[in-house]
């Protein structure tokens, strides 16, 4: 565990040099040994910036880090796009076919 935890702070230290906000490494209370790290681009192009560029530093700490992981590989990823929340957004009678997400099926 103090390996990983060193680990995932160089991992920090990369994604906020790249441009990460808000980054957040949480424990899951159902699984233990299920760790989640949290973080967000500004904008997508950020986040696609930020997965080409790769330092000689970024690619050890990544190689610990499939060292580390225990479970399946490769491990799960998420991501999402944050949507702004209006008036038209939150009120049903206001949503038009512009304010759908096209990902959720409706």
């Amino acid at each position: 565990l103090p390996e990983f935890v060193a680990t995932m702070k160089i991992r920090r230290q990369i994604r906020v040099r790249d441009g990460a906000q808000n980054w957040n490494l949480s424990r899951d209370l159902q699984q233990p040994n299920t760790w989640v790290e949290h973080y967000r681009f500004s904008r997508w192009r950020d986040y696609i910036l930020h997965n080409e560029r790769h330092t000689h530093e970024d690619d050890e700490s990544l190689m610990a880090l499939k060292r580390l992981h225990q479970g399946d590989w490769p491990p799960e990823i998420h991501r999402s796009l944050e949507r702004q929340m209006s008036r038209q957004t939150i009120e049903p009678d206001l949503i038009s076919e512009a304010t759908i997400d096209p990902t959720r099926g409706n």
